[in-house]
């Protein structure tokens, strides 16, 4: 393992120019192009642009940006990175974030500035954020961990991939999901387990009307959903559920207005808490994604409903309790009784 400074300004990374490359700090070039198992530093001061290589991948073990405006541009290849990333907080960083090898590894990013296209993509690595996170989306983690150690994070999507066969731990994170559609998803059967503590959260953002699908239901491992805030953003919305029988979602519940709706795909959805609450003029709604099929919700004891809300498709094991402040769903724990939900179930004050 060596370690090689970038003394080459505004040029090209690639794998034949030994120019830009020096033993030492601020020192003459010459130096052996990194492979990945040497350590990449930029260093020098000043405002400088990064192209790499216009064909094939270039690699390194650690990189680390610790001063000056360094843009890493949309031109040429990806770099990859076998051990942990640095970034100062103006580094630019407009290409995809390739985390390749197979140890364990930091990625702090510090606040840089990351293009509105950089995708994450962990392959057999074990990343653990050492900084909050913001990227155009989660993708692609083959095999080992991904911990946030508790620091923010914001994707576009978040979608592990089809092989997937990684652990996520969100430990006690806001994760925000800011576009609408399949936006936290991974099908493979292989994906897990999936941790999150009961503080952690995950907020769709979108300002627009949505429809974010939760699908998670290809794998047997456990499955924790952390608690939901159905929606911050001004748009009606609705969520959808498609889940295994190991899954658990610590909680559910909205800050915004606006109509929201909960459409369960099939019958192994668990709340350890349950509070979704609508308003005069905007129903928030559970239903089933089929006419004339009922889902089950499960959940310990008896269901309470505020007096003002409605049952249409007779579901039962509700309770309807007059007075103020208890139009809301309110769920402790995971095991017990279930709930079918039948076609429409609003919750209206």
């Amino acid at each position: 393992m060596a370690n090689r400074y970038w003394i080459g300004g505004s040029n090209t990374w690639d794998l034949t120019n030994t120019a830009v490359w020096s033993a030492s700090s601020g020192g003459s070039g010459g130096a052996s192009v990194p492979t990945s198992s040497d350590n990449v530093f930029f260093d020098q001061a000043g405002t400088y642009s990064i192209a790499t290589d216009a064909v094939s991948e270039v690699p390194c073990y650690n990189i680390t940006v610790s001063v000056g405006t360094y843009t890493f541009s949309t031109t040429g290849s990806t770099i990859g990175i076998y051990g942990s990333v640095t970034l100062h907080s103006t580094t630019v960083w407009n290409k995809n974030l390739l985390m390749r090898g197979s140890d364990s590894r930091t990625l702090t990013t510090n606040g840089a500035t990351l293009s509105s296209t950089t995708q994450l993509f962990c392959l057999t690595a074990s990343v653990t954020l050492g900084s909050d996170i913001t990227a155009a989306t989660y993708t692609t983690h083959t095999s080992g961990t991904f911990d946030t150690a508790g620091y923010a994070c914001s994707f576009g999507s978040f979608s592990p991939g089809g092989s997937s066969s990684a652990t996520i731990n969100w430990r006690n994170s806001a994760i925000t999901i800011r576009n609408s559609g399949s936006v936290f998803v991974c099908t493979s059967t292989t994906f897990g387990p999936m941790l999150a503590e009961p503080t952690a959260t995950l907020t769709f953002s979108a300002s627009t009307a949505y429809s974010n699908f939760i699908n998670i239901a290809g794998t047997s491992q456990s499955i924790t959903i952390p608690k939901i805030n159905g929606g911050s953003g001004s748009g009606t919305g609705t969520i959808r559920f498609l889940l295994n029988t190991n899954n658990v979602v610590y909680d559910v519940q909205a800050t915004a207005t606006g109509s929201r709706t909960l459409q369960f795909e099939n019958s192994n959805t668990k709340f350890a808490n349950f509070n979704f609450r609508g308003q005069s003029g905007n129903p928030y709604t559970l239903k089933s994604n089929t006419a004339g099929t009922a889902r089950t919700i499960t959940k310990p004891g008896t269901w309470y409903m505020g007096a003002n809300s409605t049952n249409v498709s007779n579901n039962t094991n509700l309770t309807f309790t007059a007075g103020g402040g208890i139009d809301y769903l309110s769920v402790q724990d995971i095991t017990g009784s279930a709930l079918p939900t039948g076609n429409f179930l609003p919750l209206m004050l």
